[in-house]
Order: C-alpha cells, then structure tokens, then sequence
C-alpha cells in the first residue's frame, strides 16, 4: 500500500521566509514590494561594510581591526552567498519539482514513517540553529545599551566611519545597523536551513532505496520477471535521487566555498576577541560567545549532514549485496552487479571541488582557524 507525500511541505517554512524578502521564484502577491525589499537589503548591507571598513584606514589597533575584520568577514560570506542563490534562482525552483516526481513522493507506510522521522530530527537541530541566530540579533542590539562606554559616549553595535556625525541621528544609525544583522541572520539562516533539508530529504531517498533493494525479493521465489521489474524501479529511483543531489551541488557550492573560506577567519577573530579583548563581565563577552557559537554550529551542519548523506549512499552496495542474490537468474544478478559497481563511488557534495562536506573538513576548518588564532596571539603579544 502506498500514500502520496508532498515533500515540499518540509521546506514550506524556509519558501515563505525568502519569498517574504524576493529571495525565491514563486507567484506571491505584492511582487513589487519583495523586489523592492531585496534591493534595500543590498544597500543596506553594502553600506553598513563601506562604514565599518573605512575605520581601518585610520586604525593601527590589533584588536579594533580584527573586530572590523570579523564583521567584514561575515557580511562578505552572507553577501556571496546571498548573489550565488540569486543567480541560481531557477535552479531552486527546479529543485522543489523534482521532489514533485511520481518516483519520489510514492511511498509505503513503513517509507513515510522513516521520513517524517528523518524530517522531525532535522526540524529540531535547525531549531537550534534558528534560536542561535536570533540570540546574536538581540545581544547585538541590547548590549551597547548595557554596556555604557564613557560618560556622555554614544556606543553603536558596531563602530564605523560615517561621513557625519552619527550623535546627530544616532536613533537612526543604531535601529540601521540592527536592520542590517537581522536581515542577514534572517536571510542567512533561510539560505542555511533550506540547503540542510534538501540534504536531509536526499539522504532519507537513498535510506528508502536501501529498503528497497532489500526487499527486492520479499513474496517473491522464482519470479524473475517481476524482481526484474523491481530492480528497474530502484535503479530509476536511484538515477533520480543522484540527479537531486547533483542540482543541490549545483545550487548551492559556491556559497558553501565562500562560508567555509570565510568561517575560518571568523572563528579565529571571534576566538581572539574572546580571549585577549573582551572583558569578561561584559555582555558583550555573551555575544560573541553566542556568536562563536552560531558560527561553528552553521559549519557543522554543512558538514555533518554532507557526511551522512555519504554514508547513506555508500550503504546501496550492502543493500544489494544482502539480496540472495543467487537464486537470481543471469540478467538480474548482471543487473546488480552493475549498479553495485556504480554504488562503490559514493555520492559526495562539495564545495566547488576545493571542499568536501564531511566531519573531516569540519576538523580541517577548526584547525585551521585555531592555526590563525596562535600566530594572532603571538603578533598581539609583540
């Protein structure tokens, strides 16, 4: 017995929140004013690096250009990553029709059972995320506010060269600002958390195709006809779950490569103001804590779910190998033996080829920026 699953009902959260800002091709009402949206979310993040980094002009601080560079760091990521998805809009509309095939949303019980297993334990770690994100918004916008500077000193969340007075109008710069970190966490994290379900999804179809293949032969003795009719159908399914994850590759690894470059450098930085420039007893000192922490959970899921997707898809030559496969006749045990020899090369996503995203670039990246950290420690001790 099968049931129909619309598989886009997982990704609807992620859907609305970037149609809400023209970040996805669909039909929704009041187009003009997402474009519009778009665009100011742009300037605004544009504008906000050209005030920031203008400081190091006038800086010979360690520690005042390592917090410039830390924010650099992170609006450059968000901003290719943000230009890379708007390029490949079609390829995300692509991808939610693929996952509107008959060959992926035909599914047993016991199938739809383990999906929306799958989909619950993902939605839970993207929870996690998602309140990560907002814990930096608000500790971004409630610390200067805490931590009074000098008597009579404004503080900002961030420090910047205005071509003004920002005194003058500091309601205006400071609610900008804020603007400028929500829009980049809301869009961020939609960018993040829409990759991480298609992924998600990808994996729990090579998990169904193992099942498959092991019950390839269940009611079935010596009808070699219909177990050749069978094998054709998970080799379809197959041949259709590679292309999905080939567009997801397409459609994302760029941005990924532009995080992970990146990431490194923001893990560093954050970790040094942590150590040698923060006060402990600020709040502050919270934020980056939080932010540190967002930071490594965002690069942990590309990785983490990268890697288990490998690992599902290395599974299917098991899968075959588990059928009694000789009881077979000659043109089924060809058949396996065919797809079993494809199932050696294990499908992988990466980072336009520079990056693999398994646990091994997570160790990698984390090295890495701690590598950065010891020599910045030692150039600040100096």
């Amino acid at each position: 017995m099968t049931e129909v699953f619309r598989h886009s009902t997982f990704i609807s959260q992620e859907i609305i929140r970037l149609s809400i800002i023209g970040f996805y091709p669909n039909n929704i009402k009041w187009k003009f004013l997402t474009y519009l949206w778009m665009v100011i979310i742009y300037l605004i993040t544009a504008a906000q690096m050209w005030t920031v980094t203008a400081l190091t002009i006038h800086s010979v601080d360690l520690t005042v250009i390592s917090e410039i560079f830390l924010f650099s760091m992170t609006q450059i990521s968000f901003i290719n990553k943000l230009i890379s998805f708007h390029m490949k809009l079609k390829n995300a509309a692509k991808l939610e029709r693929m996952l509107s095939r008959n060959v992926f949303t035909q599914v047993s019980l016991t199938e739809l059972a383990v999906m929306k297993q799958q989909f619950k334990k993902c939605q839970r770690v993207l929870n996690i995320f998602i309140v990560l994100c907002f814990g930096v918004v608000l500790f971004y916008a409630v610390f200067p506010a805490i931590d009074q500077g000098q008597p009579g000193q404004k503080n900002y969340p961030f420090p910047g060269e205005f071509p003004f007075n920002p005194d003058d109008y500091y309601m205006w710069v400071y609610c900008g600002q804020i603007l400028t970190v929500a829009s980049s966490a809301w869009t961020n994290s939609a960018i993040d958390c829409l990759f991480q379900k298609h992924v998600t999804m990808a994996t729990v179809f090579f998990q169904i195709l193992c099942g498959r293949f092991r019950n390839v032969m269940d009611k079935l003795d010596e009808n070699n006809e219909e177990i050749l009719r069978r094998i054709k159908k998970c080799v379809i399914y197959y041949n259709a779950t590679i292309e999905y994850v080939s567009m997801i590759q397409n459609t994302f690894s760029y941005g990924i490569l532009i995080q992970f470059l990146c990431s490194v450098i923001i893990i560093c930085l954050t970790v040094f103001q942590l150590s040698l420039v923060v006060d402990y007893n600020s709040t502050k000192f919270v934020l980056m804590i939080i932010y540190l922490l967002c930071m490594m959970f965002q690069v942990s899921l590309y990785c983490w779910y990268g890697h288990i997707l490998m690992e599902k898809s290395n599974e299917i030559t098991a899968a075959c190998y588990a059928i009694n496969w000789n009881d077979l006749d000659l043109v089924n045990q060809k058949l396996l033996i065919t797809i079993m020899e494809r199932a050696k090369r294990p499908v992988e996503l990466n980072a336009l080829g520079v990056f693999k995203l398994n646990l091994s670039t997570m160790v990698t990246i984390l090295r890495t920026s701690y590598s950065y950290f010891a020599v910045l420690q030692q150039i600040y001790k100096k």
